[in-house]
């Protein structure tokens, strides 16, 4: 079983009608009573190499047999047996199933290497967070130390503080105590001193009226 096929694959309507020696309204008029609908391409009517074989085989019917159109000469039709064809189609079929296979396959392995990408980026994500909170905590206790050290120094300050007081206190207490045992020991040597003299004088003096009244024979 063999089917025909042309090489052409589209035509105008003018390039038809000029092919099948006819009017461009006979090939409208013909693709109407066929029920064939012409596309339009940038406002012109494009007919298919099928549309054309049958809008030709319809001219065809209506003229005489000497002159009827070659239309596989008109057309360059070229005979080519179905079951070849089929056996072609269901390669190119099977091509395509393949290729389709391979892409699905690749898009599967990129999607895995994204995943993979994505996965080693979350646990460089989650190191970076685990040494911020080590550093965190490390800050924290080393806060809480100087913290307790300040505590610490303070207290032994304000203890030497008040013993410094003490001490200070202590040494006036000392010396003031030292100043009246002073004081008092000058006052007595004072009075001692006063009291000599004065014996002195007393002594003096009656020595001098014995002495007067021994020479004047009193």
């Amino acid at each position: 079983m063999k089917r025909k096929r042309s090489v052409k694959m589209v035509y105008s309507l003018k390039e038809l009608s000029e092919k099948l020696s006819v009017t461009k309204m006979t090939v409208l008029n013909h693709a109407k009573r066929l029920d064939i609908e012409l596309e339009k391409v940038d406002n012109a009517l494009i007919i298919t190499n099928e549309q054309a074989l049958k809008i030709g085989e319809s001219i065809n019917n209506q003229k005489p047999i000497d002159e009827k159109l070659n239309l596989e000469t008109i057309f360059d039709v070229i005979d080519q047996d179905i079951e070849n064809n089929d056996n072609q189609e269901e390669i190119k079929e099977r091509e395509l199933q393949s290729d389709i296979v391979n892409l699905l396959k690749q898009q599967l392995e990129d999607k895995e290497k994204q995943i993979s990408f994505l996965e080693s980026q979350m646990n460089v994500k989650d190191n970076q967070i685990n040494k911020l909170n080590e550093t965190l905590d490390n800050q924290q206790k080393l806060l809480h130390n100087q913290q307790s050290l300040a505590l610490q120094s303070n207290d032994k300050i304000e203890k030497l503080e008040t013993k410094l007081q003490g001490l200070t206190s202590d040494s006036r207490h000392s010396k003031d105590v030292s100043k009246g045992h002073f004081q008092e020991n000058k006052n007595l040597n004072d009075n001692k001193v006063n009291d000599f003299y004065k014996d002195l004088k007393e002594d003096k003096s009656k020595n001098s009226t014995g002495f007067f009244s021994k020479l004047f024979g009193k």
